[in-house]
């Protein structure tokens, strides 16, 4: 039933016609079916911990971290304001893709196994409208005995939500050759110097005067 609803809801946007399809239905169930096999692989790991925005010791799970309050603050804002629940589950399969590439070893301090208690039940939180059943039973094996419909919904640290890097996109007369990992708070300036001096950029400028730079 819950990959039914998962692909009834993640194929289209409430404003658009729904066209049933077989691998979509098949995707859907090998995304659950992953989460499940996570959930197995990484339960004994986590600490039943009831802390919030719980920051790993280990500077490998930093992405994660960040990964996993931008997707709380996402699905947040796409299910109260819009209903794109679409684009809501893609936000969560993004965290998932996040968490399977952690490992076991990982979390080794009880800080990190207390930060991914909180990743596993946020997960099931703000997957639970769309998947219930599923949510409720992951939800118990992590030794909830209260329903997870009686859960308050998950808050997120604003301040993770601000990523550190930003992609800046070089144009050389109108055609994009390049693309710029660049740390926030980058001035201009230095900026502008990163994309002259990118490989890709540089033979697009050579033997030729800048007329004008946009920034």
């Amino acid at each position: 039933a819950d990959t039914a609803r998962l692909f009834s809801l993640f194929a289209a946007p409430p404003e658009r016609d729904l066209d049933w399809n077989d691998q979509g239905v098949e995707g859907s169930y090998r995304f659950l079916s992953r989460v499940w096999r996570l959930f197995a692989l990484y339960l004994p790991k986590a600490k039943n911990s009831q802390l919030e925005h719980v920051k790993p010791t280990n500077a490998g799970l930093k992405e994660l971290y960040q990964q996993l309050h931008l997707t709380v603050a996402k699905v947040t804002a796409d299910l109260d304001k819009d209903f794109h629940f679409n684009t809501a589950i893609s936000a969560i399969m993004i965290l998932v893709n996040h968490l399977s590439e952690t490992q076991i070893s990982d979390y080794q301090s009880e800080a990190d196994q207390n930060f991914l208690a909180e990743t596993l039940k946020k997960l099931l939180l703000i997957l639970s409208p769309f998947v219930p059943h599923f949510a409720e039973e992951l939800w118990q094996a992590m030794g909830e005995s209260k329903s997870i419909a009686l859960a308050a919904w998950p808050g997120f640290d604003a301040a993770a939500t601000v990523k550190d890097e930003f992609i800046v996109v070089v144009q050389v007369n109108g055609k994009m050759r390049g693309r710029l990992q660049v740390a926030r708070g980058t001035s201009e300036a230095d900026i502008l110097k990163m994309a002259k001096a990118d490989e890709k950029v540089m033979p697009h400028l050579a033997d030729k005067n800048i007329k004008r730079e946009i920034y």
